[in-house]
């Protein structure tokens, strides 16, 4: 049976995000997983003023993951492997000065997040992350095959607005101002070889 280790001795890239965020109606904090890998996306936005810590117990309680503090206005982005933690059930939780904000649970088998759980996503979304918040639109990339890719932002009618390479590197997290756009729809595509992903927002 695999010992239980803490995930800070686990993080293969951890990337925090320190961005002004608009103000959302409550907190939240996601576990989201790659298929067919051991790595996970937890993330949290924080509502309320104050300072904020994100924990990680299993289901005794034991602290296998904390976070430094950071503030109301900022949000956090870390990609974990739980390749080395014990099968079980854990929460993810959002901590301020008064408690538990937000949490979440999630469940490990095999070291890999359970294909059914809630945050279970399709093997068509696994190549990247994009969402954005306030005036940034944020891309979150696990590139398994370590492939070059390239990144390309279009408006609604094809024209492109950004085109730039992603670091040859398993895993990639960064943001993008895009405060100067206009309002409407736009689509974030992803080229790595002769395979495109698209994904699309509106601002």
């Amino acid at each position: 049976m695999k010992r239980l280790f803490r995930l800070k001795s686990l993080l293969l890239v951890a990337t925090f995000f320190a961005v002004t965020l608009a103000a959302s109606a409550e907190s939240r904090i996601s576990v989201t997983p790659y298929p067919r890998s051991s790595f996970a996306l937890v993330s949290a936005i924080p509502s309320d003023a104050g300072f904020y810590s994100v924990v990680i117990q299993d289901r005794s309680g034991n602290v296998v993951f904390v976070s430094n503090r950071f503030e109301s206005g900022d949000s956090f982005s870390r990609l974990f492997d739980f390749s080395k933690l014990a099968d079980g059930d854990y929460r993810a939780r959002l901590r301020n000065r008064n408690g538990i904000d937000s949490e979440t649970m999630f469940s490990l088998r095999a070291g890999r997040l359970v294909e059914n759980a809630p945050t279970a996503v399709r093997d068509s979304e696994s190549l990247a992350k994009i969402w954005t918040a306030s005036d940034y639109l944020f891309v979150s990339h696990l590139n398994k095959e370590m492939k070059p890719t390239a990144i390309r932002l279009a408006d609604s009618k094809g024209n492109i607005i950004y085109s730039g390479e992603l670091p040859s590197e398993l895993t990639y997290s960064g943001r993008y101002n895009i405060s100067a756009l206009p309002v409407g729809d736009y689509s974030v595509s992803l080229i790595s070889g002769n395979t495109v992903y698209n994904y699309g927002f509106r601002k």
